[in-house]
């Protein structure tokens, strides 16, 4: 169990961890939070962090998934990351 003390690192209190809630990350993402949502259930989306019934993404996750989503010039181009990775 985690203690105040190491709650507080998670929380980036002490400035530790920048985690984000679902709002922040909603509006960082460009995405609504019933998405972010689905994601979660589903699989595809950022990391995540449950505590108790709060979810936290960490801000180097959401940065690190929105790379690996790849550029696209058409919406029947498979992205770049995804071609490299069939090659």
């Amino acid at each position: 169990m985690l203690s105040n003390g190491d709650l507080a690192g998670v929380l980036n209190i002490g400035g530790t961890m920048p985690l984000l809630d679902t709002f922040q990350t909603a509006e960082r993402t460009r995405l609504a939070r019933a998405t972010l949502a689905k994601l979660r259930v589903f699989g595809g989306g950022p990391p995540f962090v449950k505590l108790g019934a709060k979810v936290l993404y960490d801000e180097i996750d959401i940065e690190v998934w929105i790379s690996a989503q790849g550029k696209r010039r058409s919406t029947s181009e498979v992205a770049a990351s995804k071609a490299s990775l069939a090659a």
